[in-house]
């Protein structure tokens, strides 16, 4: 009996520490346009979306007046709330008016979230979502990452977020689900800063296929950094303070094999201005 009863209680810790790891945030759950929230989708049911006695909250501190800037990284925060709970998740998107991402989400804090990935009406939507025992906190939990605007304006963004507030009970019912959403604008009056000594940029052979060169006029000695980045504000190649005397000049490169056939936008700075190209590119 003895052997009996000690056999039975291994079974049951298992089981629970199997529950356990298997509650990372799901993705496309933000409830954007198109998908679910953890309510609606089945996985926390029980109580009403948006219940008063909790709230989810976005905060991007150094954003003034909800306007973004091309280019520019902002930390990111996610609160939930609610006074009697002690574990919290969340999902979060950014997403352009045609669903597509709209810039870059970056992880900060790998302890306590993740990126995943969720195909939602032909668009790969890049999530942000709590990792298993991520989200432990005394009434409240602020997740922070960072996100990186589109190195072009591209329109307003919305930032999609859905928060669980659990009972920590491990099942799927008793939590409390709560969605936000904020629209974010390029800032008013946005425009790239030419660098007053550099003229006549040409990308030769526009669309590139294998070497890209860029052709330039410099009235003084710079220093220069070419970055490429895609539509969505990710970086795909970057070449880091290149000097130039003044005069005519060129610059060269062989694109990364990662550089697949699209439209990209090339930045060359040097460090407090920037000029923006539109480079096409066929593999």
């Amino acid at each position: 009996m003895k052997k009996t009863l000690i056999l039975i209680l291994i079974v049951a810790s298992s089981a629970t520490m199997s529950f356990v790891t298997k509650n990372d945030g799901l993705e496309g759950r933000t409830g954007s346009p198109g998908e679910t929230t953890c309510a609606t989708g089945g996985c926390h049911t029980g109580n009403p979306v948006n219940d008063p006695s909790g709230s989810i909250i976005i905060n991007a501190p150094t954003m003034t007046g909800w306007q973004y800037q091309p280019g520019v990284t902002y930390p990111i925060e996610v609160t939930i709330a609610r006074s009697s709970n002690q574990k919290f998740g969340f999902g979060f998107e950014a997403l352009q008016s045609t669903g597509a991402n709209g810039g870059t989400l970056v992880i900060t804090n790998g302890t306590e979230t993740q990126l995943k990935n969720a195909l939602v009406s032909g668009n790969n939507r890049t999530n942000v979502v709590h990792r298993s025992n991520g989200g432990l906190g005394g009434g409240s939990k602020t997740f922070a990452f960072n996100w990186t605007a589109p190195v072009s304006p591209s329109g307003n963004i919305t930032f999609y977020a859905a928060g669980n507030a659990a009972n920590g009970l491990n099942n799927t019912s008793g939590d409390f689900i709560f969605t936000t959403s904020q629209v974010i604008t390029p800032a008013s009056g946005v425009s790239v800063e030419e660098i007053p000594a550099l003229s006549e940029v040409i990308i030769l052979n526009n669309p590139v296929s294998e070497s890209l060169e860029i052709m330039f006029e410099n009235a003084e000695p710079l220093s220069l950094t070419f970055t490429i980045y895609s539509l969505n504000g990710s970086e795909m190649a970057k070449y880091s303070d290149v000097i130039f005397a003044s005069g005519n000049n060129k610059f060269k490169t062989e694109l990364n094999d990662h550089i697949s056939s699209g439209i990209y936008f090339l930045n060359i700075t040097d460090g407090t201005r920037s000029v923006t190209k539109k480079l096409s590119v066929i593999r």
